[in-house]
């Protein structure tokens, strides 16, 4: 689900990634994860930081990508080899891609904050 500041300025974090020469932005917090050194606020203004370590994508929730990106990738993405997150993960140091984390997230899971109800275990 797109938090409120999602529409107010969804091109924040992929501008900002855009010209530090990114391909992809994870606009959710993924398993709870935050960047280092961020704001602790959740309604502080989004930026994008570069993740602490080079297993970038957390829970595929929700991301941005740029198309150069995804052509880059789609060249060895299929089959998939492992489950999407951990997939993307290897595909990003194959092609040594530049990601980013949107922080305070844009995007959050339904279920994990009681927007939707779920029969899987939390």
């Amino acid at each position: 689900m797109a938090t409120g500041r999602f529409c107010a300025r969804p091109g924040g974090p992929l501008g900002a990634s855009q010209e530090k020469g990114g391909g992809y932005v994870s606009l959710g917090e993924g398993a709870r994860t935050r960047p280092e050194k961020c704001d602790p606020s959740m309604y502080a203004k989004t930026k994008a930081y570069m993740p602490p370590h080079q297993f970038v994508f957390r829970c595929t929730d929700s991301m941005m990508f740029q198309v150069s990106y995804l052509q880059k990738i789609l060249t060895t993405l299929f089959p998939f080899r492992e489950c999407l997150d951990w997939e993307l993960n290897i595909q990003t140091m194959a092609h040594k891609g530049n990601a980013w984390w949107a922080d305070p997230p844009l995007a959050e899971q339904g279920t994990a904050v009681g927007r939707q109800e779920t029969t899987l275990i939390a």
